[in-house]
């Protein structure tokens, strides 16, 4: 799950381009991809825990 999925540039909103020059973004291209957001905020219930643990369990420890 990722909740950036895409950098700002490659938004499809900025499909005809930003309004200054951007770089290629190399790094950044390479850390999108392996990053992973995992949800944080204090209402967070012990169950939900549980199931994104779960989750995380299945994709990388297949």
């Amino acid at each position: 799950m990722r909740i950036y999925p895409k950098l700002i540039p490659d938004q499809p909103v900025y499909q005809n381009g930003l309004p200054h020059r951007v770089g290629r973004l190399t790094i950044a291209k390479q850390i999108v991809e392996k990053l992973l957001s995992l949800p944080v905020y204090p209402e967070l219930e012990m169950t939900d825990l549980n199931r994104i643990v779960k989750a995380v369990q299945q994709v990388f420890c297949q």
